[in-house]
């Protein structure tokens, strides 16, 4: 559905002649467009001024994204496919190789960072929610699901082993599984009125990515001693780089610009690409 709005490649937009061209002018817009939506959200931002940071005409946006929303459609895709697709790669692998346990504090960890590395998604997030939903709940979910699917299957594998609470019910504990980290990023500005410490300082970012892990494990019914040992690995792991994969179904992976995009910074709002690091758990 979204090929034909994809974001250019590196080396589309390096290529010289009116393909090359084509490619930076779609990769200006898109970038003006995920700054734009960031700080003021859909409803507030227009196309002109889209075009206007951009630095292009604005039937140039018309010609390749249709509308302003089929421009919003294709930046809430690829931020949903980059972030919720690195979750998705990360917790499978740990899954496959080492149990469901490893693997949902593998998911909650990579949602965590990605959170914090992505202070746009976040914005999107705040906006949207505003909003009741009325723009993003219209998308196709395609990510979002796979999300859902993967902690389902983890949870319902942990419960088969007697690792989680056999009362749990999946199909409803996913969703607070990726609502706490939600929550923190979404409420940080407001919860550093209630810390003497800056809550964005990278040891204060891990050590609350740390207990956002425990809180999910020991949630689900992980035995105490299970959840020590796993924290503590993911506590050790912070000093790893971060590092992206491609994303998926055609859109490129971008690396988000410095949080000064047009919207004034919240105390609190995290510094973008300065994330305490992921560690080696199911790299």
């Amino acid at each position: 559905m979204f090929s034909s709005l994809r974001v250019p490649s590196s080396d589309e937009r390096g290529a010289g002649g009116d393909g090359g061209r084509a490619a930076r002018s779609r990769h200006r817009i898109f970038e003006a467009a995920e700054a734009l939506f960031a700080a003021k959200g859909y409803s507030a931002t227009g196309v002109q001024q889209i075009a206007d940071r951009a630095y292009i005409n604005k039937r140039m946006l018309y010609h390749y994204f249709g509308n302003k929303r089929g421009l919003y459609d294709a930046v809430v895709q690829h931020n949903f496919t980059e972030i919720l697709g690195q979750t998705v790669d990360a917790g499978s692998r740990a899954l496959a190789a080492e149990g469901p346990v490893v693997a949902l504090a593998v998911v909650v960890r990579e949602y965590f960072d990605a959170l914090h590395t992505h202070p746009r998604y976040v914005r999107f997030m705040q906006w949207e929610e505003a909003d009741r939903w009325s723009v993003m709940n219209a998308l196709p979910h395609l990510a979002l699901d796979e999300v859902r699917e993967l902690l389902v299957s983890i949870l319902r594998q942990g419960m088969d082993q007697d690792l989680f609470d056999r009362n749990l019910d999946p199909a409803a504990a996913w969703s607070y599984i990726v609502g706490v980290p939600g929550f923190y990023f979404n409420y940080r500005p407001r919860l550093q009125l209630y810390s003497d410490e800056d809550l964005t300082d990278p040891p204060l970012v891990a050590r609350s990515r740390s207990e956002v892990v425990r809180f999910a494990l020991l949630g689900m019914g992980t035995a105490r001693e299970r959840v020590d040992e796993v924290v503590a690995e993911v506590a050790a792991a912070g000093d790893r780089p971060v590092t992206w994969r491609s994303a998926p179904r055609g859109l490129r992976s971008i690396p988000t610009p410095p949080a000064n995009d047009g919207a004034p910074a919240a105390r609190g709002t995290a510094p973008s690409r300065t994330a305490a690091a992921p560690g080696p758990l199911s790299r």
